[in-house]
């Protein structure tokens, strides 16, 4: 399963996933805490990770003025170090803001920090987010600048989301890559297809091989044995006896030629 992070709708004490991660948490979710938001928050993420039932509030939860002010800020520092970023970012924040409408966005993240340690995590994360409150160029952006980023890195899967509209209505290349993944799985269906009937048809022949080759053949050995036992030795009983027991392998080879 890994460690997986969500983005989701938070409405009367549920959670409904927008977007998940595994094993990463995606750049644009960043822009959407600070630093003085997570050294508010550090006692209680802290406590509630230790929490062996982790039972406490172990999430991070943004209202609707909080989360346009973040989007605000972030869309100004993009714009200044990377417009390709800004424009992407755009189609993120705007769905995002569309789905938590007047509710709150919660940010689960926490789980990340089983790689480290919860201070560790946290302490990282709130530098990387104090240099973009100061307006620094991070090592994040400045990677992505000079090595590209697909839209499931900065902004993760919502395969688990259920909402009427999907981000790919919003976003034409994230649009691109869904229906890309959509191809690699439907034909990686039919190359699990056609290894499982190629699979079916070496044993199909295998299966009537046996019973032509082997039973069958075994009987009518038999029944040619017995004529000549019967003709040539005169044992007329194990004669009778040798040719019905290939008659009977006979008929069963026939009858099972096709496999069950």
């Amino acid at each position: 399963m890994g460690n997986r992070v969500y983005l989701s709708e938070y409405t009367d004490e549920m959670s409904n996933i927008i977007f998940e991660s595994n094993n990463n948490l995606p750049l644009f979710w960043v822009f959407l805490l600070d630093d003085k938001m997570l050294h508010d928050k550090r006692k209680s993420l802290i406590n509630c990770y230790n929490d062996e039932d982790r039972d406490g509030d172990c999430c991070i939860f943004l209202d609707n003025k909080t989360l346009v002010s973040k989007v605000d800020t972030a869309i100004k520092y993009l714009n200044t170090h990377s417009t390709e970023l800004e424009r992407r970012f755009k189609d993120f924040s705007d769905y995002v803001i569309k789905v938590v409408g007047d509710k709150k966005l919660e940010i689960d993240i926490l789980q990340l920090a089983d790689f480290t340690s919860p201070e560790e995590f946290l302490d990282e994360l709130t530098e990387t987010t104090r240099k973009i409150g100061s307006g620094e160029l991070i090592d994040e952006v400045k990677y992505y600048n000079e090595n590209g980023a697909i839209m499931y890195e900065l902004v993760g899967y919502e395969d688990s989301s259920d909402y009427e509209y999907n981000f790919e209505d919003f976003s034409k290349e994230y649009k691109k890559l869904q229906k890309e993944n959509r191809e690699r799985i439907k034909e990686a269906k039919k190359e699990i297809g056609l290894a499982t009937k190629g699979d079916k048809k070496r044993e199909k022949i295998k299966h009537i091989l046996f019973n032509i080759v082997f039973t069958g053949l075994a009987g009518l050995l038999f029944v040619l044995g017995g004529i000549a036992i019967i003709f040539y030795e005169g044992r007329y009983f194990l004669g009778i006896s040798s040719i019905l027991m290939g008659i009977v392998a006979m008929i069963f080879a026939y009858a099972n030629i096709e496999p069950k």
